[in-house]
């Protein structure tokens, strides 16, 4: 069975590009729209074989969410919760929300590119690095994809 991502669009995640962030690092991105807490439940309650890690945008006010933060820890598998925007400056202490203690990664503040770091982390911990590209004639030389 392939490993799989869900994601959950919602405030600055957007479907379509969950689907492009996972061609282009590799990994298949099962997008799952609705609320977060009900996904994730859906999700701790089916077992989801093959579910190597869940991407979910709950919004500024859902960071602080108990019932997210339960949902959370009953997933058993890494969970990144997305704000692209700055919280420090606009919302709670991302480290004070509760999600944190739940076992969740928190990214936030980077903009437009916060859900594809989301999909890019979670493609990393399946060992599925990205392409490398050739640039001269030496073996060796080779850079990352940008």
């Amino acid at each position: 069975m392939t490993a799989r991502i869900v994601a959950v669009p919602g405030p600055g995640l957007e479907a379509a590009d969950c689907a492009r962030w996972g061609a282009e690092f590799g990994v298949e991105v099962d997008v799952r729209p609705g609320q977060p807490v009900a996904v994730l439940r859906g999700l701790a309650a089916d077992g989801s074989p093959g579910l190597a890690g869940v991407v979910v945008a709950p919004g500024p006010a859902g960071l602080c969410d108990p019932a997210l933060a339960e949902a959370i820890g009953a997933t058993g598998v890494p969970v990144v919760a997305v704000e692209p925007g700055n919280l420090r400056k606009t919302g709670p202490e991302p480290e004070t929300t509760g999600l944190s203690s739940a076992g969740a990664r928190l990214l936030y503040g980077r903009g437009a590119d916060t859900g594809r770091d989301a999909v890019r982390f979670l493609a990393r911990r399946l060992g599925r690095a990205p392409d490398t590209l050739a640039y001269g004639s030496d073996p060796g030389h080779t850079q990352w994809p940008s």
